[in-house]
């Protein structure tokens, strides 16, 4: 742990002290190999919960996410924590876990990559409460361990899940993918209804109309999966795209395909 991050800590914790009486501690540990983890983590807690103060250190061949704040709302923070963690596990975990199994010895098109992000969204709320059930935060918190052990029974259903597809997917076109890929979003939840993507030079914007979210910029040159992914997870019931589409006519072709009429063009 570097000697700025031992400071920064110490004064955290100490004028958390001096304000509320009480502190709520927690940290989140990974092997440093998988840091990735907890900056993804990181991001996703670190925009709702400002009074709750975060720092970093590694140790030996860990790297530890530290958070502290005020007891008050440590529950909170608990709680915050625990949905990055399982965000993480259903939005890249089991994606990673379901293409390298399905996608092996494949060619890798959006198509298939759209198929299998599909596939690992539907009934996620199975998922979710069996994650949930099996894990509680207490002091400290080792994701390497609950992923490789904790999760084992999970793992397997997922596997036999993916041997499944792998037996049938060469029986597949393009558009029986489709119809079984509308099958599964017509089981999504609908979390926004008007979805607007402006499309820019090296990238996206995506706004969501009827909320006060901020527009999400993917980076420049972002894998085309990663708009599909955005959008099936919103399920809109309106999308409207503006901009040139030349250089984006596969993600345009794929979201006519699966969204049919609540795609609108506008030049």
């Amino acid at each position: 742990m570097s000697i700025f991050n031992i400071v920064a800590y110490h004064i955290i914790t100490d004028n958390l002290l001096l304000v509320g009486g009480f502190m709520w501690e927690f940290s989140l540990a990974c092997e440093t190999k998988n840091k990735y983890i907890l900056d993804y983590i990181n991001n996703c807690f670190c925009g709702d919960l400002p009074d709750c103060m975060l720092t970093s250190f590694k140790d030996g061949k860990y790297t530890y996410l530290l958070f502290a704040s005020d007891e008050r709302i440590g529950e909170i923070c608990k709680s915050k924590i625990k949905h990055s963690i399982i965000t993480y596990i259903i939005d890249v975990y089991k994606y990673d876990f379901f293409k390298k199994i399905i996608a092996k010895n494949r060619v890798n098109t959006l198509m298939l990559e759209a198929y299998i992000k599909a596939l690992t969204l539907y009934d996620i709320d199975t998922d979710i409460a069996l994650i949930n059930d099996s894990f509680s935060l207490d002091r400290q918190f080792y994701i390497d361990s609950f992923l490789n052990f904790k999760m084992y029974d999970m793992l397997r259903i997922w596997k036999e899940l993916c041997d499944l597809i792998v037996s049938n997917i060469n029986f597949l076109n393009s558009g029986m993918m489709i119809d079984v890929m509308k099958q599964f979003i017509a089981t999504f939840n609908t979390n926004t209804s008007k979805l607007k993507i402006i499309i820019k030079k090296g990238g996206f914007v995506l706004y969501r109309v009827d909320d006060d979210q901020p527009p999400i910029k993917l980076k420049d040159k972002a894998p085309d999966i990663d708009i599909i992914n955005y959008i099936l997870l919103a399920n809109p019931k309106l999308i409207e795209i503006y901009g040139d589409t030349t250089n984006s006519f596969d993600v345009i072709n794929l979201l006519k395909s699966l969204y049919e009429d609540k795609v609108v063009l506008f030049k």
